[in-house]
């Protein structure tokens, strides 16, 4: 459904308000900044939730994009696996879209 990844194209519904709002503006950058910072992501996560609660309809359309990210085979991959002994687990080649490339 979507030709772009789901982050970015939830990110560019999302940047015109947080572009227009201050204090989330400020969030984002400096969450852009120190993305490992718990208390800024939390900061940023607060702004996110104003502005959902505030605008239902961008609710509406970024929860269908995540539903619809989540529909699509193949972009739910878990890989895990044991290494016994003195044995190494690697993860070989690439997943890009419907091809698998080693």
């Amino acid at each position: 459904m979507f030709g772009i990844k789901p982050k970015l194209f939830i990110w560019a519904k999302l940047h015109p308000k947080v572009e227009a709002k201050e204090a989330a503006k400020e969030a984002a950058t400096d969450v852009a900044q120190k993305p490992e910072d718990e208390d800024l992501q939390a900061s940023l996560r607060v702004q996110l939730k104003k502005i959902l609660e505030a605008d239902t309809v961008l609710a509406e359309e970024i929860a269908k994009i995540l539903q619809a990210s989540t529909d699509q085979p193949g972009d739910n991959i878990q890989f895990s696996a044991n290494a016994y002994d003195q044995s190494t687990v690697k993860q070989v080649g690439k997943i890009d879209a419907n091809q698998v490339s080693f």
